[in-house]
């Protein structure tokens, strides 16, 4: 048999082994590839931070994590006590302290929330409060867009601040350049409104008019209810369609695309579930409201007597009043707060789910 000299092998045979023993990336390729991605302002998917929890812990979770952002806001707000503790003194220049607080603590804050509750995985679900609450990860980026989403919510709130701005300008300029009467005369005019919308929709369908009664200053508080309830369900709509937004920018932190990437793939194209999971949002904001207007209601006339009394006397009953809005407070924690979880539940499911279409590169 023809022997091989020592360290003599057929052409291509050492190439061949080499190429096997090589590795099959280079050295410190995975470091590489983190640093690329960190450096194109894209993140890496994040694996669940813990177990699957339960539905109820889930909730139970979210809803301590409202119960904590309600203290934490309260806090915020804290530094305007000082306006009326050290009124007089250059102390109470610090309650403008609440204004930033609340744009560089709360706003943030909603995004960690969001990247918190959106799933890194479809099976997944685990909501850390660790998590929720951290500012560390992303602050500025956290920052810039709940700033930007704050700015859309502010554009639909035009009507009802414009509403807002426009009786506290009417009632001022009237108050001091005009009698009291004149005033009365003129709210008196504005209730009149009430009875003569209702005349018209009773006329419409043949129905009898309803005779105007000789005082409608309860009724002008009820046209304002009303018009300042409408604007607010168009801020509310506006509000609902804006908060998938966040959701969008923690699923596209997740996935390793950029925000504009992410909006491509979970809203362009959805438009008809978007607006529907908008509409959800409302309904569940229903018994809410129905509990604030049936208990704002019986206020109103109260708030008649308090006007006048207000006018005559220059002193505002605050106790009175308070005790009639306690259903308003409750109606908020139990109504509002607990249910709150579920919307936003609502809101991350959709906005964080695969779509059939696939990112634009």
């Amino acid at each position: 048999m023809q022997q091989f000299p020592d360290k003599a092998y057929p052409m291509g045979f050492q190439e061949e082994q080499e190429s096997r023993q090589a590795p099959l990336f280079p050295e410190n390729f995975g470091e590489k590839v983190q640093a690329a991605a960190q450096n194109s302002g894209a993140q890496p998917v994040q694996e669940p931070s813990g177990p699957r929890q339960s539905g109820i812990v889930f909730y139970l979770a979210m809803v301590a994590d409202k119960l904590l952002m309600v203290v934490l806001g309260v806090l915020c707000l804290s530094p305007l006590c000082l306006v009326k503790l050290c009124w007089g003194s250059p102390l109470v220049w610090l309650g403008l302290l609440c204004l930033p607080l609340l744009l560089l603590v709360m706003v943030p804050l909603r995004y960690s929330f969001a990247d918190a509750l959106v799933q890194p995985r479809e099976n997944s679900r685990h909501f850390s409060l660790a998590k929720a609450f951290n500012l560390r990860d992303g602050y500025g980026e956290k920052l810039h867009f709940g700033l930007l989403n704050l700015l859309r919510n502010l554009l639909w709130g035009i009507p009802t601040l414009g509403l807002l701005g426009y009786c506290g300008w009417w009632g001022i300029t009237n108050y001091y350049g005009t009698n009291v009467l004149t005033m009365m005369s003129s709210l008196e005019e504005l209730g009149q409104v009430k009875y003569t919308v209702m005349n018209f929709f009773l006329r419409l369908f043949g129905q009898a008019e309803v005779t105007v009664p000789a005082h409608t200053l309860a009724d002008s508080f009820v046209v304002v209810g009303a018009a300042f309830l409408l604007t607010l369900v168009i801020w509310f709509f506006g509000a609902c369609r804006n908060a998938g937004y966040r959701y969008v920018w923690a699923w596209s932190r997740q996935q390793g695309c950029s925000f504009s990437q992410g909006y491509q793939k979970q809203i362009k194209g959805r438009r008809g579930g978007h607006a529907l999971v908008c509409l959800m949002n409302l309904v569940l904001w229903i018994p809410f409201l129905l509990v604030v207007y049936f208990s704002f209601k019986p206020v109103l006339s109260d708030l008649s007597q308090n006007f006048l009394e207000y006018v005559m006397t220059k002193s505002f009953p605050l106790k009175e009043i308070a005790t009639s809005l306690l259903p308003a407070a409750l109606a908020y924690v139990f109504l509002y707060l607990f249910v709150l979880p579920a919307r936003n539940w609502l809101n991350a499911r959709f906005f964080s789910a695969s779509p059939r279409r696939e990112v634009r590169k």
